[in-house]
C-alpha cells in the first residue's frame, strides 16, 4: 500500500470519517480458547497503558483544525495525493502551485497542531515525496503506478485467498518502490508491512517478523514513535507473536499501541477500542482476566458510543467480552453477547461468511457448556463446513472447529467419532504451527484425555454404565433420582449409612455400596474447576452420571482412623472418613461385572 494512501486512511480514521476497515479481524476468542489456555506466566507490567486507561484518565484533546479549514485542508491533500498516483507529467506552473499548497499546508498544521504534531509531519512527507516526484523520469513515475496497481492487486488476491500468487505481486511491487523511492522510503515500509502480512496469514513467521521489525524501524525513523502507522505495525507484530503463541513478546508492543492511540487519536476513538480489545484478548489467553476485563468492557463502550449498535466492530467487542464471561464460567451473561455479535455478522456478511463461522463457534461452545447439546451441534458443523469451504481441509481455523465438534461429541458420549476429529485437528496443528504452539498441545491434551476416558459403555435402555477398565456396572443415577431416557431427573436422597446398605436390596438386582477405591475411580479431575454460572459442578464425567451431586457419597470401606466408614466428596474428589453413621451423605450404587468378578481385581479393603 502505498505512504499517501495509508496516512490519509489514517488521517481520516482520526477525524471519525471512517470506521477502521483497515484493521484484519480479530480472532475472537471464544472459537480460539475453546482450545484452551496456553498458561503461559504473564509479566508484570509497572504502570502499563491499560492500567492508566482502565483508570479512565481525563481524555487529552488532539489538536484539531477550524472545521473549514479543516474542509479545505483535505481538499488539498487529495489533489497531491491523486497527483502522486499518475504517470504523466505536469507543467512548471503547475508545479511550483502544488508546491506552494503543499508548503502552506505544512506550516498551517505546524501553527495550529504543532510541529510533532503526526498530522504536521505526514504533510512535510508529502512536501517532500511531492518534490521527489517531480524530479522522477516518465519511466520511473510509470513504474510507481505499476507498484500502485500490484499493490491493489494483491489485496484482491489476498481477499480471495490466493496467497502464493499474492506474494509474487507484492514482492514486485516492493521492488519498484525500492528501485524507485530507495529502501528508506516509507512507501517502501508500507510494502514491506503489507508483504509481512501474507507471510503471517500463511504461519510463515520466520519471513514474516524480520519484515515487520524492518518496516517499523523505517516508519520509527521517519514520522516517529508516537504515530498512527508506527501503532498499526506494532499491533500487527504483535499479533503475530499471538498466533505464535509467544505471548510475552505480544504484550508490550500491544501496550505501546494502546498508548498511541490513545494519546493521538483520543481516549473514546474506535481505533483506541480496538487496541484495547487487542490487548484484552491476549490477556484471556494468559488467564489474566481480572487485567482483560475493565479493557474490553471499555472496548464495548467506546465502539457502541463511536460506531452503533449494529458495527462489526462493535460485534468484535461483544464477543470479546462474551468470551471473559465464557472463561469465568459466567454463561447466562455471556450468551446474550454472543448471540448479538452473530445476529451481526450474518446481517452483514452473510451465512456464510468465515467472520459469521467464528461466531456461529462461539455460540456453539457457550451452549456446550450449559449442555445445550442438540442446538451446539449444527452450529459447530455450519461453522466446519464454511471454513472447510473457504480455506480447506488443514488450516487451523478448520482445525479450531474439528477440535469444538469433537469435545462436543465426546459431551454426547460420541467417542469414536470424537476420536477421529481430534486425531484430524491435532494433524493439522503439528503440520501448520508445529507440536509446541499452544493451541496443538491443547489439541494433544484433549486426545489423551479422551484416550484415557474411552471406556464407559452405556446399556441399552440409557440407565446402566459399565467402566471397561474395571469391569463395574455404575446406575446412572444418584439414589433417590430417576433415569427418563435422556438425564437423571428428581432430587438426590441423601441416607445414614445403615438405610445406604438397605437401598441395594430393594433393588432388585445385586447392587451394592461400593468400596471407597471403586467410588473413587469414577472421579474425574478435568472437571473439577468448572462453573456453570459460578456454580461449581461435581468432579465427575457428567455425560456419564448426569446432575451429580457435588458432596459427599458413602462408600463400604472402614475408615482406618476414625473406625467410621468412609466417604468420597464429588466437589474435589478427596475422600475421608466419618465419625458417626448417622451422616447424610449421598448414594451410588454399583454390581460387579463379569471381567471385575472373575479377575478379582477389587475387593472390600479397610484403610
Amino acid at each position: 500500500m502505498r505512504k499517501n494512501d495509508w496516512t490519509r486512511r489514517l488521517s481520516m480514521m482520526a477525524s471519525g470519517s471512517i470506521g477502521g476497515d483497515y484493521r484484519r479481524a480479530l480472532c475472537v476468542v471464544l472459537s480460539c480458547l475453546v482450545f484452551g489456555i496456553s498458561g503461559l506466566a504473564l509479566a508484570e507490567v509497572a504502570a502499563s497503558p491499560d492500567m492508566r486507561a482502565a483508570a479512565r484518565l481525563p481524555e487529552p484533546a488532539p489538536p484539531r483544525l477550524p472545521e473549514a479549514l479543516a474542509q479545505q485542508i483535505e481538499q488539498d491533500e487529495q489533489e497531491i495525493d491523486q497527483l502522486l498516483i499518475q504517470s504523466d507529467s505536469v507543467d512548471a506552473a503547475k508545479a511550483q502551485a502544488l508546491i506552494t499548497t503543499a508548503e502552506t499546508l505544512v506550516q498551517t498544521r505546524s501553527q495550529v497542531q504543532g510541529d510533532l504534531w503526526w498530522e504536521t509531519m505526514d504533510a512535510r512527507q508529502r512536501l517532500a515525496e511531492l518534490r521527489g516526484w517531480l524530479a522522477l523520469t516518465p519511466g520511473q513515475r510509470a513504474e510507481l503506478v505499476q507498484a500502485t496497481e500490484l499493490s491493489n492487486q494483491v489485496s484482491v488476491l489476498e481477499r480471495g485467498r490466493k496467497y502464493e500468487e499474492a506474494l509474487v505481486s507484492a514482492r514486485t511491487s516492493l521492488d519498484l518502490l525500492g528501485r524507485v523511492w530507495g529502501e528508506g522510503h516509507l512507501n517502501y515500509a508500507y510494502s514491506l508491512h503489507h508483504l509481512s502480512g501474507l507471510y503471517r496469514e500463511q504461519h510463515a513467521f520466520a519471513q514474516a517478523v524480520p519484515l515487520y521489525e524492518r518496516a517499523l524501524a523505517i516508519v520509527e525513523q521517519t514520522v516517529g514513535h508516537m504515530h498512527p502507522s508506527t501503532a498499526i505495525i506494532l499491533n500487527d507484530l504483535a499479533l503475530l507473536y499471538q498466533k505464535q503463541g509467544v505471548y510475552p513478546k505480544a504484550v508490550p508492543l500491544f501496550q505501546r499501541a494502546l498508548e498511541i492511540r490513545e494519546q493521538v487519536l483520543g481516549l473514546e476513538h474506535p481505533d483506541t477500542g480496538s487496541s484495547l480489545n487487542y490487548l484484552g484478548v491476549l490477556y484471556l489467553y494468559q488467564e489474566a482476566y481480572t487485567q482483560a476485563r475493565p479493557l474490553l468492557e471499555r472496548a464495548l463502550a467506546i465502539q457502541e458510543q463511536a460506531l452503533g449498535p449494529e458495527h462489526l466492530d462493535t460485534a468484535m467487542s461483544l464477543a470479546n467480552l462474551g468470551s471473559l464471561y465464557y472463561l469465568e464460567g459466567a454463561y447466562a451473561q455471556a450468551l446474550p453477547l454472543v448471540e448479538r455479535a452473530l445476529a451481526i455478522r450474518e446481517k452483514v456478511f452473510g451465512s456464510d461468511h468465515l467472520h459469521t463461522a467464528i461466531s456461529l463457534n462461539n455460540l456453539a461452545m457457550l451452549l456446550k457448556k450449559q449442555r445445550a447439546y442438540a442446538r451446539a451441534l449444527p452450529l459447530v458443523e455450519r461453522a466446519l463446513a464454511i471454513q472447510e469451504k473457504a480455506l480447506g481441509s488443514d488450516h487451523p481455523d478448520t482445525a479450531r472447529s474439528l477440535n469444538n465438534l469433537a469435545g462436543l461429541r465426546e459431551e454426547q458420549g460420541a467417542y469414536a467419532q470424537a476420536l477421529s476429529l481430534y486425531e484430524r485437528a491435532l494433524a493439522i496443528n503439528e503440520k501448520i504451527l508445529g507440536p509446541d504452539h499452544p493451541s496443538t498441545v491443547l489439541v494433544r491434551e484433549n486426545l489423551e484425555r479422551l484416550r484415557l476416558r474411552h471406556h464407559y459403555e452405556i446399556s441399552a435402555d440409557g440407565s446402566e454404565v459399565t467402566d471397561q477398565n474395571t469391569g463395574l456396572v455404575w446406575r446412572r443415577c444418584s439414589e433417590g433420582m430417576d433415569w427418563n431416557g435422556a438425564t437423571c431427573i428428581g432430587e438426590a436422597g441423601t441416607y445414614t449409612h445403615a438405610d445406604a446398605l438397605q437401598l441395594p436390596g430393594s433393588a432388585g438386582v445385586a447392587w451394592r455400596l461400593p468400596s471407597r477405591e471403586e467410588l473413587r475411580s469414577i472421579v474425574d479431575m478435568d472437571i473439577h474447576l468448572d462453573l456453570v454460572d459460578g456454580v461449581k459442578l461435581a468432579a465427575t464425567d457428567l455425560t456419564i452420571f448426569p446432575n451429580t451431586p457435588t458432596r459427599e457419597f458413602w462408600s463400604s470401606t472402614l475408615h482406618r482412623d476414625t473406625r467410621g466408614y468412609g466417604y468420597v466428596e464429588f466437589y474435589d474428589g478427596l475422600s475421608g472418613g466419618s465419625e458417626s453413621e448417622e451422616k447424610r451423605f449421598h448414594v451410588r450404587l454399583v454390581r460387579a461385572g463379569r471381567d471385575w468378578e472373575q479377575a478379582g481385581q477389587l475387593r472390600k479393603t479397610q484403610q
